[in-house]
């Protein structure tokens, strides 16, 4: 398996495995979903990893069931001084997640 999981995500999917953990035979680690299909493409294994809105030629994306959910946080200093881009961005999400 090919997977950008660190620690923490490594747990959650081992707890999503169950029984099946020790099967699990992690060869590589990356980043970058492009550089993981090229493992795929090579045969080197399967990726675990979020689909993205593009086309890989000759790879299947088949979801989790049951599906495998994880929360995220957004954080930032108070009182920082942020750029144009950075503060839209933050006044985007507030309005977003007030929704």
């Amino acid at each position: 398996m090919v997977t950008s999981i660190g620690d923490y995500q490594e747990t959650i999917l081992n707890h999503w495995f169950g029984k099946y953990q020790d099967q699990m035979n992690i060869v590589a680690r990356g980043n970058l979903i492009y550089n993981e299909a090229l493992f795929v493409q090579s045969n080197v294994g399967v990726v675990l990893g979020i689909k993205l809105n593009y086309d890989y030629k000759d790879l299947c994306f088949i979801p989790l069931k049951p599906s495998l959910h994880q929360q995220t946080a957004l954080a930032w200093k108070k009182e920082q001084f942020f750029s144009p881009a950075t503060t839209a961005f933050i006044k985007y999400a507030k309005e977003y997640f007030k929704r």
